[in-house]
């Protein structure tokens, strides 16, 4: 997958905003999924499919699925993403035919308790399912806007502050301020110890730095976009 997000500069003389062009990002898909837990639910019998609307013909595009087929019971969750929403389908890993909940239910007024546990456990399906979507969409709604690697903001949540400074300081004439930190020599730690040490070096570099700021404080890693 490719993102791209337009960018617009401000003018210094006129004042007004003008395109300057695209900025574009390669996107694993399998590196993306990998860091929710969609893998481990489809194993344990789950299917789900992520998918997304055309925005000019409103066609469903599908992201990814499951190798089991969504169930005749299933519930949708919409995730929030910068460029739009995707959804997020998961069904049953075992669903009961319509007669088998009939005959539970109405022997449920006149067998044993082994009937009044089995009806039990099919009225609590529906919560269970709902839960697991409702975990996977909040998953990829946090991975929407956040590094996978270090989990802070990234290029998308970071603009997100920036316009809300911006319209404080026009507003309320509220100042804020931006740090930009680099690092230098980063490149041979990947090189000579490998990109596992280099990744471990990220992690504890945005824990300091996370550490020292305050909870209104967007830190976040300009390094690579996670999403669109």
């Amino acid at each position: 997958m490719v993102g791209r997000n337009p960018v617009f500069l401000k003018d210094e003389v006129t004042n007004k905003e003008y395109f300057w062009g695209f900025v574009s990002a390669l996107l694993f898909l399998d590196d993306l999924l990998s860091v929710t837990e969609l893998n481990n639910y489809e194993q344990k019998g789950y299917a789900y499919r992520l998918s997304r609307k055309h925005p000019d013909t409103g066609e469903v595009i599908l992201i990814s699925t499951s190798k089991n087929e969504i169930g005749e019971h299933s519930l949708e969750g919409t995730i929030e993403v910068p460029n739009g929403e995707w959804y997020l389908q998961m069904s049953d890993p075992n669903p009961l035919p319509s007669f088998v909940r009939e005959l539970a239910f109405f022997s449920s007024l006149l067998v044993s308790l082994f009937i009044v546990a089995l009806l039990r456990k099919i009225l609590n399906q529906p919560r269970i399912l709902k839960g697991v979507v409702e975990t996977q969409t909040r998953e990829l709604q946090h991975l929407a806007h956040h590094d996978p690697l270090t989990k802070l903001s990234n290029r998308s949540k970071l603009k997100e502050a920036v316009e809300r400074a911006l319209s404080q300081y026009k507003r309320y004439r509220v100042g804020s301020a931006l740090l930009i930190i680099d690092l230098d020599n980063f490149k041979p730690i990947n090189d000579i110890c490998g990109h596992d040490v280099g990744d471990t070096v990220l992690k504890i570099i945005s824990d300091r730095i996370r550490s020292s700021a305050r909870d209104m404080d967007t830190v976040a890693r300009m390094g690579e976009m996670s999403l669109p």
